[in-house]
């Protein structure tokens, strides 16, 4: 936990929209499409995540989206795949007017997910703070959401809270760090960090490349390469 503090107080002082951050809404009749893997060790257990990630403009106070979520991991005692993920749509809305430099959204999100004992109903609820900044270096953006997830037949709720930093100047390598901790019902409290560089000169398809650092119960490493393309 201190060390989520100090993540998050780094990127306080730091504060352009991000490509996928909660805290913008798209423009009327704009899009963006992400998709990424991220491969995780050790290599006696692999594990394969694929993720499609993808919003709209439906009017100028409202987005929508779409989150695919695919996993893929090998169970360490019966040797056998195990499948896990989630399809979830969701409507992005303001709470704060656009004059204002910093911005909050509020989303809402229903669809079902798959875990090892079959598929269930699920919904989400979820806050985002986000804000540009300018600075010798360039201009970037800073964003944090926290999420609260039901799902049904599950015994008390899952909670996220992702938060990133990143560059958005035009040059053609860009750093981005991300941070990503979550709590499934009573579980321990699972977390990673992801360091990554953006490739691309701002133009409306860039390259992702990171490395994520998995600590928790089951700690892991992984590569994930993604691709953001906006339209």
């Amino acid at each position: 936990m201190r060390v989520i503090l100090v993540f998050l107080l780094c990127i306080g002082l730091l504060a352009g929209a991000p490509a996928e951050a909660g805290a913008w809404l798209r423009e009327k009749g704009s899009g963006f499409l992400a998709t990424s893997a991220v491969l995780r060790g050790p290599t006696e257990t692999p594990q394969l995540e694929n993720r499609i990630y993808a919003e709209y403009g439906l009017f100028r106070h409202l987005t929508l989206g779409i989150d695919l979520n695919h996993k893929t991991a090998v169970d360490e005692t019966e040797l056998v795949a195990v499948q896990t993920g989630h399809a979830v749509l969701f409507l992005r809305v303001p709470l704060a007017p656009e004059s204002w430099r910093t911005r909050y959204a509020l989303e809402l999100g229903l669809g079902r997910t798959m875990r090892e004992t079959g598929r269930a109903r699920m919904s989400s609820l979820a806050l985002a703070v986000g804000r540009g900044f300018e600075r010798p270096f360039g201009g970037g953006w800073m964003s944090l959401q926290a999420t609260i997830e039901h799902h049904a037949g599950m015994a008390g709720r899952s909670y996220k809270l992702d938060s990133s930093v990143g560059l958005s100047n035009g040059r053609m390598f860009r750093p981005m760090l991300r941070l990503e901790a979550s709590r499934v019902a009573d579980a321990p409290v699972s977390w990673s960090l992801i360091p990554a560089i953006q490739i691309g000169r701002g133009d409306r398809t860039v390259w992702v490349l990171g490395v994520e650092h998995r600590f928790g119960p089951t700690p892991r490493t992984g590569v994930e390469l993604a691709i953001w393309r906006e339209f």
